[in-house]
């Protein structure tokens, strides 16, 4: 047997039910509204940025290039937002207005509907004082520094001006040995096809050294090998007739004497026939003076100078923070001649 429910307790559920769906209802209303609420807000705060920002805006006088007339009873985009006015023939002129702080109200044309609006732009106030028609002045270059300049309030210190220095002076030349004769020089053997012998002896302290037999007349001359019998003592052998014997050797004068011998002949030359050049040699204090020798530079002393002529030399001695010095000396065959020199400032 089936029983029913009460009619007190189903009202008392229906009651529930209407009550749940009440408070559903409620709360998706106030979600709906906030979420309508916040958008508002969003976008009065645009237009409150909006206007801020064309509240600083000034109408700039346009050209008549910046306007374009629509055709009767239509607005002009570029003439609503740049205030010309229409004239006929199909070009349009800018109305000077005073530069309001906000955007005029439109202005209607002479042409049924067509108005014109200008176009606010950026006040100096906001953006500075800047010129949209004119470009930007460029800074003053500043002046480069040139290296070696003074700085600013210093004054330049003096450079003292270099010492000018002295041409080089033309290097000293001693006197140079002589060359072979100027003449043909014959090869081969000495005796051939010829009779006889003749021999010298030479004494000398020069040998060995550079001898050359020279045929007067026949102006030739031939490299004679000369024979060591000893020290000092040499042996030269030729042909008789008549001759020259010349001796080379640096440093020393060079023996040149003719001479005639007949077959057989056998001669001594006792007496060195080499006869040493003089030389020269130049101390100074301090040390380090540059050596004149007639005007020739001849290196810096301490110096000995060999194979001089047996002639008056002219000597200079020359440093830097000294008095030059200068003096002669005259010089002896095969003798050195010693100069010690003290330098003064």
């Amino acid at each position: 047997m089936a029983y029913d429910d009460p009619p007190e307790q189903n009202n008392g559920n229906k009651l529930a039910g209407f009550m749940l769906v009440f408070m559903m209802l409620i709360i998706i209303g106030v979600m709906i509204y906030v979420v309508v609420a916040s958008k508002n807000s969003g976008m009065e705060t645009t237009v409150s940025s909006t206007t801020g920002l064309y509240s600083g805006m000034q109408t700039p006088i346009a050209s008549p290039a910046d306007y374009i007339i629509h055709e009767a009873g239509e607005e002009s985009p570029i003439a609503m937002a740049t205030g010309a006015t229409p004239t006929p023939g199909g070009t349009a002129t800018a109305t000077p207005e005073e530069e309001p702080s906000t955007p005029s109200s439109s202005p209607t044309s002479q042409y049924p509907g067509v108005r014109s609006t200008p176009v606010a732009v950026a006040s100096p106030d906001i953006f500075g004082d800047i010129d949209p028609a004119k470009p930007s002045p460029k800074p003053s270059p500043q002046p480069s520094k040139k290296a070696g300049e003074p700085k600013p309030g210093k004054s330049p210190t003096p450079k003292a001006s270099p010492a000018k220095e002295e041409p080089p002076e033309p290097a000293f030349e001693p006197p140079k040995p002589d060359g072979p004769p100027s003449m043909d020089r014959m090869a081969g053997n000495l005796f051939e096809g010829k009779q006889g012998k003749a021999k010298i002896t030479i004494f000398s302290k020069a040998l060995p050294a550079r001898t050359y037999l020279i045929d007067t007349s026949k102006n030739v001359y031939w490299d004679l090998k000369l024979k060591p019998l000893g020290k000092s003592r040499f042996l030269a052998e030729f042909p008789p007739g008549n001759y020259r014997l010349k001796i080379v050797k640096s440093n020393y004068f060079s023996f040149d004497e003719a001479f005639q011998v007949a077959d057989g002949d056998e001669a001594e030359i006792t007496d060195d026939p080499m006869k040493k050049r003089p030389s020269l040699e130049i101390s100074s204090n301090p040390p380090g003076a540059r050596i004149l020798i007639n005007g020739g530079f001849a290196g810096s002393t301490p110096k000995v100078i060999n194979g001089l002529d047996v002639v008056e030399y002219t000597i200079k001695l020359k440093k830097k923070g000294f008095k030059d010095k200068e003096f002669k000396v005259k010089l002896k065959t095969g003798k050195t001649e010693k100069k010690s020199i003290q330098l003064s400032k």
